[in-house]
């Protein structure tokens, strides 16, 4: 199954290799999908899923965190998105006399 969702997050991401030795950026964040995926769809350990992408399982605990993070601000982005639009709506809100 881990394997079968690196294989996905590949095409998907169109790196051909996402267990390259690579700190660049989309490499980093596909495989960020991948150890969240794997973490949701196998009950995998971390170091399990780690060794799929020639990781550790600290790295894996890393990851589930940066992912946590970015649900977090994707969250407050359409929070503040909201607000935005009610206060758009304000500005251009003329009252009746």
């Amino acid at each position: 199954m881990k394997q079968k969702i690196k294989e996905i997050v590949e095409s998907k991401t169109k790196i051909e290799n996402i267990s390259i030795r690579s700190r660049k950026q989309s490499i980093v964040e596909a495989r960020v999908l991948y150890s969240t995926l794997c973490l949701k769809h196998t009950q995998d350990s971390y170091e399990r899923i780690g060794k799929i992408i020639n990781r550790d399982h600290s790295t894996i605990v890393h990851y589930k965190r940066i992912y946590n993070t970015w649900e977090q601000l994707s969250v407050l982005k359409t929070t503040i998105q909201k607000q935005k639009e009610k206060i758009d709506k304000l500005q251009h809100y003329e009252p009746v006399r």
